[in-house]
């Protein structure tokens, strides 16, 4: 359980769909996310901890059941402007990313960014695949 302040944010892993194998590629329907496991995480700023979890799906009942079960009652919670954040039992602010807003005071979510960027760039450099049975 996080006490200080969290930053909450998820993300979608997977490879690009140019790199798999035809037989892999004609599988898949769809576009974008098809084939991409999802993850949710939170950072907490005071300890420098980070709990991330492959969820099935990202809908509001998912993220904020994650975002309660693992932060005090009392942890002020920072996203960005995703509507499924809005039912959050904490006291949260967030950042409009698609309004160019990264930060405005304490509210920002680059640390769990900056954990993305990392898990993102091993999965790359060191393990090549990680399927969704070992998120």
């Amino acid at each position: 359980m996080f006490e200080g302040p969290e930053e909450v944010d998820e993300t979608l892993m997977g490879g690009k769909r140019r790199n798999m194998p035809d037989s892999k590629r004609k599988q898949l329907t769809g576009r974008g996310t098809v084939g991409k496991t999802a993850v949710v995480g939170m950072k907490d700023r005071d300890s420098n901890g980070v709990a991330a979890k492959a969820v099935q799906s990202t809908d509001a009942a998912t993220l904020v059941g994650f975002v309660e079960a693992n932060t005090a009652e009392d942890a002020a919670v920072y996203t960005d402007d995703s509507s499924t954040y809005f039912s959050v039992d904490r006291d949260r602010e967030t950042v409009d990313h698609s309004e160019g807003e990264y930060v405005r005071g304490e509210a920002h979510t680059k640390g769990i960014d900056s954990f993305w960027s990392m898990l993102k760039r091993a999965h790359k450099g060191a393990f090549h695949k990680m399927s969704p049975q070992h998120m």
